[in-house]
């Protein structure tokens, strides 16, 4: 375990943001919903009779509508059907070429626990840093969700990658567990249904740094070290609804 990263992507195009800056709670909620009422269909008018005869009947036999077609079944581990998931995995995983990240698309079997679903399941290798040489491995090779996992490598790329390297030495990987896992919070039987299990959530245990050293996330011995790692974690505030660590409880002793 390590820190916990976990982010709630909402359809209705509204992100939520919460989380501690500086000591201050604060809760941020920005987007766009808009309800559109359905126009109502045009009435009778008043001078039709409903006893009116009927038309008289043409002598062309109306064609017969053709059955509807079966629908295609989702494909395992996804609510969307075969065509649909190309689309919109194809819409999902440009930004992540742009953004640098080298990423495998991932097609899930069916779980126990029909809720464990990814509706664009990718697993991420490495993320190529744009202003800097080199690039982060990611050793475990997370399965996340697509959108989540453009959030994660934006926070890697813009905080901890450059956070790290002024401070300490260049990022050369980050230990993570294997994000996707089909449980509940906490693996508590009969709790709620964990963010692992759609694929919004990712621990981290350590950092690997150029220099050779690994810091883990309970580093609580260097101070240096440990001041990074704390200012990382509040700033994930802005990237991620929910950031548990060392303290948040006995889960998290060793993750954030």
């Amino acid at each position: 375990m390590g820190f916990v990263l976990v982010e709630d992507v909402a359809r209705m195009r509204v992100r939520r943001w919460s989380g501690a800056l500086a000591g201050v709670p604060f809760a941020c909620i920005v987007g766009y919903m808009a309800a559109h009422a359905v126009p109502e269909p045009p009435r009778r008018p008043a001078d039709i009779q409903a006893n009116q005869p009927p038309p008289k009947s043409s002598s062309t036999v109306p064609a017969q509508e053709a059955p509807a077609k079966p629908s295609t079944p989702p494909r395992a581990g996804s609510t969307l059907d075969p065509e649909q998931a190309i689309a919109e995995s194809a819409t999902c995983v440009a930004p992540l070429e742009r953004l640098g990240l080298s990423i495998e698309l991932v097609t899930l079997g069916a779980e126990k626990n029909d809720a464990c679903v990814i509706e664009i399941p990718v697993r991420l290798t490495s993320l190529k840093l744009s202003d800097q040489e080199g690039e982060v491995s990611f050793p475990d090779r997370p399965l996340l969700a697509c959108e989540f996992a453009e959030q994660f490598g934006g926070w890697v790329r813009d905080l901890a990658a450059p956070l790290v390297q002024a401070r300490l030495a260049p990022l050369k990987a980050v230990r993570t567990g294997p994000g996707f896992v089909c449980r509940n919070r906490n693996n508590q039987a009969g709790g709620k249904l964990s963010a692992h299990a759609v694929g919004l959530a990712v621990d981290i245990a350590a950092f690997q740094l150029a220099n050779g050293e690994v810091i883990s996330v309970a580093e609580d011995k260097d101070a240096k070290k440990s001041a990074v790692l704390a200012t990382m974690r509040t700033a994930a505030c802005g990237w991620f609804t929910t950031i548990l660590g060392p303290g948040s409880d006995a889960a998290q002793r060793a993750s954030m």
